[in-house]
């Protein structure tokens, strides 16, 4: 068993419309089309 102590200042976060499915085919589009993939909103939040 671990116990871990984590102090932290501030988290980011990342939203993925559509789900993994939608998140692997943006991916192989990218790859195919040589675009970058669109990974949907991020942002960062203070703690």
């Amino acid at each position: 068993m671990v116990l871990l102590h984590v102090d932290s200042d501030s988290a980011e976060y990342w939203t993925s419309p559509g789900g993994t499915a939608a998140t692997v085919l943006q991916w192989v589009k990218s790859k195919v089309t040589h675009s970058h993939m669109s990974v949907g909103e991020s942002g960062t939040v203070e703690l």
